[in-house]
Formats: structure tokens, sequence, C-alpha cells
């Protein structure tokens, strides 16, 4: 997207970090947070952010949240005086945060209090705000407000889902925007066009990731669809395995974490992915998942109340059942014409979350 823009565009991540590769050119500007980097005396380049990060993951151990505060505005001032300097040479300075932290947060008080002119597009996530220590720091709903009394930095504010745009005191507030995780379509054209269909259950099985909810669709549909294949993911030795192999011999397990061939492989194959969260933890929440999912135009079923099953539905990009009885009952009627229109649902879907961005960040398209 940013490729598209025209724009002069660095990608500036902390030292140390644990991304290696991008289809931008990276830049390690940043002193580093939880992944310092190595120190070597014959590197005098190292010998700060290697000391920084140390102290900041003493810190952290040792719950000295004073300390913790304190290197995150070291950080922010070492992130304005790398603006200060661009300013020098760019005119407009456009600064995306893919997604809000404490350093973020302190970075832009620090530069609105430093009159450096630019413009911050902030996606906020909801788990950012219950994570680490400093969490107290970041509360959207104070910065949101404090942030329209800014002269220098103009905020523009993006959220993954309608839901928790509209929690947040967004919905009406001309600086927030859809912000989808963009579209890598990894396959431009796919048609079920077999008597086979393969349902899978993929994602690591964290909590309120509807495990409970397996066996009884396993078992209730392969009574009359004993032709349908499985994929499931599960955790390893978890004590359902052998109970779902005694119940269906066309079932393939996936124990633990797996790596990202072997989800590509597994999505591949794939005819529907079913994600049958609980509805009340993803009130507000996008699916990772679901992403991916789309990206390899796999349809998803899932249950009503999600805030992404609002988007199966918008998108007709899969099914969205009441409860679990009535998901049994849409899977054993499920048709192959069915399917290949939820297909053409997840192109429209991946469409659209790439406009989103567009749109957020203000960048024209052809």
């Amino acid at each position: 997207m940013i490729i598209r823009s025209d724009s002069d565009y660095e990608v500036w991540i902390p030292a140390g970090s644990e991304i290696t590769q991008s289809n931008l050119p990276i830049k390690y500007n940043l002193l580093p947070g939880f992944n310092p980097i190595g120190l070597s005396l014959t590197k005098p380049s190292t010998w700060i952010p290697a000391l920084h990060g140390k102290v900041h993951n003493f810190s952290n151990k040792k719950d000295l949240k004073t300390l913790l505060k304190f290197l995150a505005l070291v950080n922010s001032l070492h992130f304005y005086c790398l603006l200060f300097i661009k300013k020098l040479f760019y005119k407009k300075i456009k600064v995306i945060f893919t997604t809000m932290c404490a350093f973020s947060f302190k970075s832009l008080y620090v530069l609105e209090a430093g009159k450096i002119d630019i413009e911050a597009y902030c996606r906020l996530t909801n788990t950012a705000e219950r994570r680490g220590k400093l969490s107290e720091i970041i509360n959207y709903k104070d910065f949101i407000e404090n942030s329209k009394a800014f002269t220098y930095v103009k905020v523009f504010f993006g959220t993954e889902t309608n839901a928790y745009m509209k929690k947040i005191g967004l919905d009406n507030d001309s600086r927030g925007f859809i912000s989808k995780f963009p579209s890598r379509q990894k396959i431009q054209y796919k048609r079920i066009n077999s008597s086979q269909i393969t349902i899978s259950f993929l994602g690591f099985p964290t909590r309120h990731k509807g495990q409970q909810h397996i066996l009884p669709i396993l078992k209730a549909v392969s009574l009359n669809k004993p032709e349908i294949m499985w994929q499931i993911q599960l955790f390893e030795n978890d004590q359902r395995i052998p109970k779902i192999t005694e119940i269906s011999g066309n079932t393939k397990i996936f124990e633990g974490k797996i790596s990202s061939q072997s989800m590509d492989n597994a999505l591949l194959t794939t005819s529907l992915i079913c994600l049958p969260y609980d509805t009340e933890a993803f009130k507000y929440n996008s699916s990772a998942m679901m992403y991916q999912s789309t990206d390899f135009l796999v349809p998803i079923l899932t249950f009503t109340g999600s805030a992404f099953a609002e988007e199966v539905e918008k998108f007709n990009c899969g099914l969205v059942a009441i409860d679990q009885k009535d998901m049994i009952t849409r899977i054993t009627n499920l048709d192959l014409n069915l399917i290949n229109n939820w297909i053409e649902g997840c192109k429209k879907y991946n469409n659209y979350r790439n406009k989103s961005n567009y749109d957020f960040l203000d960048i024209l398209t052809d």
C-alpha cells in the first residue's frame, strides 16, 4: 500500500527486534524493548541499545514501573530526535503505528510538546489496553479526547471493527476509520468442483476459541455426512484426540503450534474453516484466523454475536449460526454452489480489507 502511494518510506523498528524481513526496507532506528541486542565491546554502536534493553528487562522483571515509565520517555525522546532530523529534509511526514503501545502514546505527547508537525496514523486494538505493566499508560478514550487539542500532531485512528470503534467513542469522530489487517491474497482463483468437502478447525487453541464444540459437531455431522474430511488443531496430547479419531477416520490432527508452511498447506486443502469462538470474548474483536483463511479464499463458519461474524454476513463469505445445534444443521445441509458463492464473498472481503486502509491512510488508488 505504501509502495503504491509514490512516497519515500522507511520502516523503523527497535534494535534487537525479532522481525527479520519485510517487503519494505527496514531501519533499526529505535531503542529496544523486550528484545535487547547483544553487547559487543568491539562495536560501540551496540553499547547504548544493549544497556537500555537490559535495564528495560530488569525493570520489567522486578516490577519497577517508575523506571519503566522513564525508559518509555527516553524512547520517546529518541524518537522525537529522529523525526526532528527528518523534518529538516521533508515538509510532510506521516507516521504509521501499526499497533499502539505505551511508547507510541508517550511519543505523540512528546512530539506535540516539541512542536513537530506530523500526521500520525494510530491503529487501536483492544488487546493493547491490557498488555504489559505499562498498560495503565494506554487509555484510548483519554488520548482520543486529549488529542483533539493537539496543534502540531494531526492524529487519525484506525480500529478493526465497527463495534470496537463505537466502544471507544470514535463512531462519531471524523478522525476514526476502519483499518483491517491488509490482505495479501494467496490464491486468485478457487472453486470447489467435487463432492469432497474438507472442514477445518485451525488456529492455536487458546481460550475462547470454542474447542468444546469440536467433538459434538464432528460426531453429529459424521452421522449424516461420513464423507466429509476434517482437519483439527489441538493442544499436544489433547484428551479429545482418541475420541475424534474414533468418530471419523477422515480426520487429520495437528498438535500444538504448527509452522507457517503447515498452516498454509492446511488452508490450501480446506473448503471451509470453523471458528466457533466465544461470542462475548469476541464481541469487539476481529479474527486473525479469519484474515488468514480468506487470503486463501476459505469461507468462515462461526456463531452470530462476534464482531467478525457481522463481516461474514455483510460480505457473504461464509455462514453464521445461532448456536451449536444450528451450526450442525447448516453444515449437514452444505452444497457446492453455496460454498462457491462464499468464495466470491471472500474476494470481496479481501478487497474491502485493503480499501479500508487506503481510506485510513489517505492513499489514492487507481
